[in-house]
């Protein structure tokens, strides 16, 4: 029954984001095409095109699933916690004593590293574009004038930055889950040297809550970090489609006052 419901869930979810998807996807597209020529011959063709057929998309996988992913996903590891600590105060206890230290380390270090990795793709991404878009556009020129080597060569440059950038942040998304298993090593080792002093059953009884506890809190606490960290690799997307949404408010607001 826990399979299947959480099968009809991903497919409502999934149902729920594609469709979002679409409905920012086909406004963006509307609202740069009604802004009329003069605005479409000074922007540059290839950044809108991608903020309409990637940014999108991205803002909806990278920053919206996520959030909802985080929301979830704490109130899963609260509901886990108050359980532990209403059976062993101590062992929930330990639990964060372990925890908390972790996911300090890991949210103070990466935050600067992954805004900055996340706008330098973005960049790299635009400028990619623009080169194949400009190759393609001015085909004639760039054969007669033998300059289809310096175009590759722009090209593989911002291929290069993508991929660096793309491997350093599979290193980071890795980070999640080897903090959080180095904690519960830590935190049973822990509790090895703390319990010297107990009777063996009641420390068999506490070594087990623990490791139950770790066991279960541990998928919750990288879930959260792995999340916290694509919602905020992808963070530039918010600014983009903030900054579409606030042209086309003074936008229409100017049409509102020219009617009246």
């Amino acid at each position: 029954a826990k399979s299947v419901a959480n099968i009809l869930l991903y497919r409502v979810e999934r149902d729920y984001i594609y469709s979002l998807y679409r409905y920012l996807s086909r406004r963006l597209f509307v609202g740069y095409f009604k802004r009329g020529l003069q605005f479409i011959k000074g922007e540059n063709s290839a950044v809108l095109s991608r903020n309409v057929n990637v940014v999108c998309y991205t803002f909806i996988t990278g920053v919206l699933r996520p959030i909802a992913t985080l929301a979830s996903e704490v109130l899963l590891l609260l509901m886990i916690f108050i359980s532990i600590a209403i059976y062993s105060p101590l062992g929930a206890l330990l639990a964060v004593a372990v925890f908390i230290p972790v996911a300090w380390l890991y949210f103070a270090l990466m935050p600067s590293r992954l805004d900055r990795y996340g706008n330098i793709e973005n960049e790299a991404q635009r400028r990619k574009y623009r080169d194949v878009i400009e190759s393609f556009r001015g085909y004639a020129d760039i054969e007669i004038n033998n300059a289809f080597e310096n175009q590759l060569s722009h090209f593989d440059n911002e291929l290069d930055t993508i991929i660096n950038v793309g491997r350093k942040n599979a290193t980071i998304s890795m980070l999640p889950q080897n903090l959080t298993e180095t904690g519960l090593a830590v935190g049973m080792a822990l509790l090895l040297c703390l319990g010297t002093g107990l009777e063996s059953a009641d420390m068999k009884i506490l070594f087990g809550v623990f490791a139950v506890a770790g066991l279960r809190l541990l998928p919750s606490a990288r879930n959260i970090m792995s999340a916290w960290s694509a919602l905020r690799y992808n963070r530039y997307t918010v600014d983009i489609l903030a900054k579409a949404r606030d042209v086309e408010n003074k936008q229409s607001k100017s049409t509102s006052e020219r009617i009246d």
